[in-house]
């Protein structure tokens, strides 16, 4: 009873309103924003101590047990390398195939927008990735920094484009 008035679809309206609220609510929680396809803008990118690949393309899935990214580069005598791994934001080691000299690779979210990678080799830090997604969600800038297969110093700064 309601002020008087017997209402028997209250309850079902309610319930039924409360069950389209929260499936509207969880609809809008923020997507990971490197979910994607994203490629190398190579004429707004700087190789040290180089040479630049020709192209590198990179994806990005979620999935039940975390980002899936899978990254082809084209190197410059024109032959591809593929690197597959998938990991959560929790700082944990993961496997990382395709990629001679790391191991595994750990990631940890700094901020909506910003993540960071951390390769490891014989559990010792060799790269890191900070990977920044600017607001509107199209363009994407990674500074990575470490040492490669041969120990020598890299420090890349790589722009992406999402693709369509």
């Amino acid at each position: 009873m309601f002020h008087g008035l017997s209402l028997p679809w209250f309850g079902r309206s309610c319930t039924t309103l409360l069950v389209f609220l929260a499936i509207s609510c969880s609809q809008f929680q923020r997507a990971d924003p490197l979910v994607g396809t994203w490629t190398l803008n190579l004429q707004r990118s700087k190789f040290s101590p180089g040479p630049a690949p020709k192209n590198i393309t990179v994806t990005y899935e979620q999935t039940t047990n975390g980002l899936h990214v899978v990254s082809i580069v084209e190197l410059p005598d024109g032959s591809n390398n593929r690197s597959e791994y998938t990991a959560g934001y929790d700082g944990k080691d993961y496997p990382i195939t395709g990629v001679s000299a790391v191991e595994t690779v750990s990631m940890r979210q700094i901020d909506a927008l910003t993540t960071e990678r951390v390769d490891k080799k014989a559990g010792q830090r060799v790269q890191s990735y900070m990977r920044q997604v600017y607001a509107d969600g199209k363009t994407m800038v990674v500074t990575q920094k470490g040492t490669d297969d041969t120990g020598s110093p890299i420090e890349n700064v790589m722009t992406f484009d999402k693709k369509a």
